[in-house]
């Protein structure tokens, strides 16, 4: 009998239907039935002493149906059994097999069960991908796997779940991308992988849980995007994630919270959770080294509330656009953050901002996407509350601003308006000043500063004035001058409104 068939040694043979192996045979090289299209049956190599399947040895072999493989199989090569069509399962578990290789069994279309030994490794790259009728794969969990390459089980549209080996250590891109039936990845945080690689679960769209593994300290570019219903990611909280990368969860609408690793975390890059549910960011503000939310990280999520850390951080162009549910934002740090002029774009009137006491001056000039048009002005400081609340309309109409705070005859307030186009107004409703003695007459401070290139003109309950400093008489609702003030060298006269 044939002890050795040697590279492409039935390769091409384009009407061989069936092949029995002797017994006696030990090895059989590359390529050897490639391109062999109608070949159904393969029949005796179980029953060899053939220790690898190698290289392309069936690649292309579109009619082949069944193969059992010796138990002394120790490897699978490279596009062993690739664009094998018609093959339906395989089974390895009485094999020694520690390594299946690249594109082992790729583009198997009709591929539907891989029973893994306990001795393998290593499976690599593409390894199952476009297996689109794989349904179940079997005691991955039991053996001593240490890497998934890439794309490994990418396009296997139908697999439902997988459970991963505590010895794994590298998850690489794209592994289950596209896998848009699993709706379970169990046992991952039990695993040592440290980085989330690009893609790995992009467009899961049916996974709605993902325990993450404990020692990871990166997820990277658009690893979850568009897994649709995923609900949480609470257990990110426990791992030493330092940073979550570009669209990393992009389109996630079904995620409603996340929490923070707080020891570690460092910043969310680009559109990180745009389009997402995210409603809160639990533990953000613990966040001790916390630096950046990156370009519309949360632009368009479904965020309510935020609360930012007591330390320095940027704020990119366009991070919280359009979050219109967003109502409170908290700032626990007297040095206000850089930020852009889209930061906050499109938020709604609804928004409170609330600012440390005593930071008003520091905040003033913070340019939050609009968020100076919304109540940041130099003076306001209350002793009430730990925070001075800022009340923000975005409105061509009126802007009201409440601190809260009762005044009396006595009552002085400093008050910087900021205009940011050229003669623009200023309407000063008395600002809520009211008392039990009308009798009396309040007096305030008020600067106007323009941004416009020109004057600006502040009006009061439509009494007008030059800016300076007045005397409010409460009972006629006038304004009395004892001062002037210049914008630019110029005097600022008003009309009325």
């Amino acid at each position: 009998g044939v002890v050795a068939l040697g590279s492409y040694a039935m390769a091409g043979c384009v009407e061989l239907v069936k092949y029995r192996f002797s017994p006696l045979t030990q090895s059989v090289g590359t390529f050897a039935f490639v391109y062999d299209a109608k070949l159904e049956s393969v029949t005796n190599l179980e029953n060899t002493q053939v220790s690898q399947i190698s290289e392309a040895m069936f690649c292309e072999c579109s009619s082949l149906y069944e193969i059992l493989l010796p138990n002394t199989i120790t490897s699978i090569g490279n596009e062993a059994f690739e664009a094998c069509e018609k093959l339906t399962s395989v089974d390895l578990s009485k094999t020694k097999t520690a390594t299946i290789g690249v594109k082992g069994f790729a583009y198997c279309g009709n591929l539907s069960k891989i029973q893994f030994p306990t001795t393998l490794t290593l499976i690599d790259d593409g390894a199952f991908a476009e297996d689109k009728n794989l349904r179940s794969v079997q005691n991955l969990e039991k053996t001593i796997v240490s890497k998934i390459g890439y794309g490994v089980f990418e396009g296997c549209s139908n697999l439902s779940s997988v459970k991963l080996p505590q010895a794994l250590s590298t998850l690489g891109e794209s592994a289950f991308e596209g896998c848009s039936n699993l709706t379970a990845v169990s046992g991952f945080e039990n695993t040592a992988v440290k980085i989330l690689e690009a893609r790995t679960f992009a467009n899961c769209s049916s996974l709605s849980t993902l325990s993450l593994a404990r020692g990871l300290t990166e997820i990277r570019t658009e690893a979850l995007i568009g897994c649709s219903i995923l609900r949480n990611l609470d257990t990110l909280s426990t791992t030493k994630v330092t940073k979550i990368g570009v669209r990393a969860l992009k389109d996630t609408a079904g995620l409603t919270s996340i929490s923070l690793p707080t020891s570690t975390f460092v910043s969310f890059a680009q559109s990180a959770f745009e389009n997402s549910g995210v409603q809160k960011i639990n533990n953000l503000k613990n966040c001790s080294k916390f630096k950046s939310f990156g370009a519309s990280s949360f632009m368009n999520s479904g965020l309510k509330e935020i609360e930012f850390p007591n330390c320095t951080f940027s704020i990119e162009a366009s991070a919280f656009k359009n979050c219109t549910a967003l109502t409170k934002a908290t700032f626990n740090s007297k040095t206000a953050p850089t930020a852009q002029e889209t930061s906050f774009e499109g938020t709604t009137s609804a928004l409170q901002v609330y600012i440390p006491n005593g930071s008003i001056d520091a905040y003033a000039p913070l340019s939050l996407g609009g968020l100076h048009n919304k109540g940041f002005s130099s003076g306001f400081d209350t002793t009430l509350s730990d925070y001075t609340m800022v009340e923000y309309i975005e409105t061509n109409g009126s802007q009201y601003i409440d601190t809260g705070y009762i005044p009396n005859e006595k009552t002085k307030f400093d008050i910087t308006f900021a205009v940011n186009s050229a003669n623009a107004k200023i309407d000063c409703p008395l600002f809520g000043v009211r008392g039990a003695n009308y009798s009396n007459s309040y007096t305030f401070w008020c600067h106007a500063v323009g941004f416009g290139g020109g004057a600006s003109q502040i009006i009061f309950n439509g009494t007008t004035s030059s800016v300076g400093y007045f005397t409010i008489d409460q009972k006629y609702n006038v304004v009395i001058q004892n001062g002037s003030y210049s914008i630019n060298g110029t005097t600022s006269t008003f009309t009325a409104a």
